[in-house]
């Protein structure tokens, strides 16, 4: 399973995809954990790449700091696994996680490092969990961890650090880019 932070613009609250992708925000090790130069004001989505079609991987994410939110739900984090309501994507079902989901609205709160407006969700720090996967060379539309073909994995998470750029700057030496538009995914793929 691969898992980026696309970069993006602010957006208002949405219930469609993700907005669009100006490039990956660039990660790295530092002081052992991983950070993630997002830039002030700029907002992200979590994008979910399988490394194989035939498996279906299930992730938890929490948005820790200033309290800890299920992404998924929009409620407080809980430990428990639930499938009503479902605290967890199914991948490749689902690609991307666009920001913390508003409880009984159906819209998300986009991501964003910094809280700068009452609409997007202040996030310094992320959990990615991996919760329970399922090999399938014909992967079906399952939607509950609970059914026999699925196996429970413990303990197998990410914690991913968002700063700002200057933040980013400072601990790894790294620059993040600026988003630039002629950079802007265009949804075209190669010729």
């Amino acid at each position: 399973m691969e898992i980026s932070l696309q970069r993006t613009v602010i957006a208002r609250s949405t219930s469609r995809g993700p907005p669009p992708s100006y490039g990956r925000a660039p990660l790295a090790t530092a002081d052992s954990q991983v950070v993630a130069g997002v830039g002030a004001n700029k907002g992200f989505w979590i994008g979910f790449q399988p490394l194989s079609g035939a498996t279906q991987v299930a992730l938890r994410v929490k948005a820790e700091a200033p309290v800890d939110l299920d992404a998924v739900t929009g409620s407080v984090w809980t430990a428990a696994l639930s499938s009503a309501p479902r605290n967890y994507v199914i991948v490749p079902a689902q690609r991307a996680l666009t920001g913390i989901r508003k409880e009984n609205v159906g819209v998300t709160q986009q991501f964003l490092a910094h809280e700068t407006a009452n609409d997007v969700a202040n996030c310094q720090r992320l959990r990615v969990e991996l919760v329970a996967v399922k090999h399938d060379p014909v992967p079906t539309a399952e939607v509950s961890v609970e059914h026999f073909s699925w196996t429970r994995i413990a303990d197998v998470n990410v914690l991913i650090d968002i700063l700002t750029a200057s933040e980013f700057a400072d601990l790894t030496g790294l620059g993040v880019p600026p988003l630039v538009e002629s950079e802007r995914y265009q949804r075209r793929r190669l010729p």
